[in-house]
């Protein structure tokens, strides 16, 4: 029987006291086959990093920490998606300065704020290999702030 990951994410918000919260489009939806095999995914792993104003976070993604604490070394990424939970948060997300991953390209920032999220889906996956294997993150905002990251891949 074959499986799916799928990961969806849905943005509320609430525009007064007298409306209930209301869908804003923020539909993000990623779809890969679940499996240990080529373009296959097995793992999906939650992120979220604090960042004071001007700071930065590199992300190795072939040691990435699991919510139970264990190391998670991924061998390729297939779906990346990034929010901030903070009021007017300002991030960037580009290739690391150091074996930077090329699934995220060498001209690319991406932008990345409150919600509605921001999504990134490889077809089949992208490799990670110890020569492309960092993500920089940057919060781009006058204040501390805090970024999430739902990372989809094998590892």
């Amino acid at each position: 029987m074959a499986h799916t990951i799928r990961t969806r994410i849905e943005a509320y918000t609430l525009l007064s006291s007298l409306y209930p919260s209301l869908p804003v489009g923020a539909d993000v939806f990623g779809e890969v086959s679940a499996g240990t095999g080529a373009a296959d995914a097995d793992t999906t792993v939650l992120l979220t990093y604090s960042l004071a104003a001007a700071g930065t976070q590199t992300i190795d993604l072939t040691s990435v920490t699991g919510p139970n604490g264990e190391t998670i070394s991924f061998a390729e990424v297939h779906i990346l998606t990034a929010w901030s939970p903070t009021a007017a948060a300002q991030f960037t997300i580009k290739d690391g300065a150091s074996n930077p991953w090329a699934g995220m390209g060498t001209d690319y920032t991406i932008q990345v704020s409150t919600l509605p999220a921001t999504p990134m889906a490889v077809t089949g996956g992208y490799p990670v290999a110890s020569d492309s294997k960092t993500i920089l993150l940057t919060n781009e905002g006058a204040s501390t702030a805090s970024i999430n990251l739902i990372i989809v891949g094998r590892d």
